[in-house]
């Protein structure tokens, strides 16, 4: 299995026991910096080291500027080290995407719109990885549908590490891709759906039923949440909120363990944020 590090494996044979050499790097002049020397040459006639580069050396040796220099019996030798990218991978691309609600599926996550229609959210490319500390490019998509690669259904695109669009209420795919001078990766695709702050209150009703709570407690709290959604859904933002933030009390008083209380809030806040905020909490998956 490949595996990439800055360790440079060198490994130079000869006719002859070389006397002497070098790693040598070719600045933008022609002339020669030493990287390092290739010390206690075996008897075999052969160099072998382990180097440690630099960001900047490992760019300059897939830019063809690293070379060896040796000296063996009456001779000079000076070769490029060009590298083989036979097994090369691109950079791992990943996002950091816009979670209000978290992942409802294994790579499907859910966006609260603030006004019912349109939900603007940011997409942040900028933790991919380059095995070669490479300079990036990137190649953003947006599709409608769940799962879509189709085309002829493409919202937007984008080139720079940061994405933004504005998504109408629906299901989407969403890929970025990464690729350096020497190789593309592997895509990341996001399964993303838009909702209305109604609906994300609609689906916690169910999830709250299952709880532990007593039937009196549960009744009131779905009352509560009940109200909340139909003020969401009739646009309705201000006093929305006021209902979830009473629910919320409600929740602290009910003085339940930790991880009960952080179950109950976490989602109705995620609502509160969503429509009280410009912009989505972003959070990375």
């Amino acid at each position: 299995m490949s595996t990439y590090t800055n360790l440079l494996e060198v490994h130079v044979g000869f006719p002859t026991t070389p006397k002497d050499g070098w790693i040598l790097e070719m600045e933008a002049d022609g002339s020669f910096t030493p990287v390092t020397e290739l010390s206690d040459p075996y008897n075999f006639g052969y160099f072998y080291k382990w180097v440690t580069l630099t960001t900047n050396q490992i760019h300059s040796m897939i830019a063809g500027s690293l070379y060896v220099e040796v000296d063996f019996g009456e001779s000079n030798y000076l070769g490029n080290l060009t590298p083989q990218y036979a097994f090369a991978k691109g950079p791992t691309a990943k996002v950091i995407i816009p979670t209000p609600l978290g992942p409802n599926t294994a790579n499907g996550y859910t966006a609260i719109s603030p006004n019912n229609h349109t939900a603007k959210l940011v997409f942040d490319g900028s933790h991919c990885t380059d095995p070669y500390y490479l300079p990036m490019q990137y190649s953003w998509v947006g599709y409608a549908g769940y799962y879509s690669l189709d085309p002829s259904v493409i919202i937007f695109t984008a080139t720079n590490v940061m994405a933004t669009n504005v998504f109408s209420l629906g299901y989407y795919n969403i890929s970025l891709q990464a690729r350096d001078v020497v190789a593309a990766g592997d895509p990341f695709y996001i399964n993303l759906q838009v909702i209305t702050a109604g609906k994300a209150v609609d689906l916690f009703i169910p999830l709250l039923q299952a709880e532990s709570l007593s039937d009196n407690t549960k009744q009131v709290m779905t009352k509560v949440l009940s109200n909340a959604a139909s003020l969401f859904n009739h646009g309705l933002m201000e006093p929305g909120c006021a209902e979830l933030e009473f629910y919320e009390q409600m929740v602290k008083a009910a003085q339940l363990n930790s991880r009960e209380t952080t179950y109950l809030l976490r989602p109705m806040q995620d609502v509160i944020d969503a429509v009280t905020r410009p912009y989505f909490t972003t959070v990375q998956r």
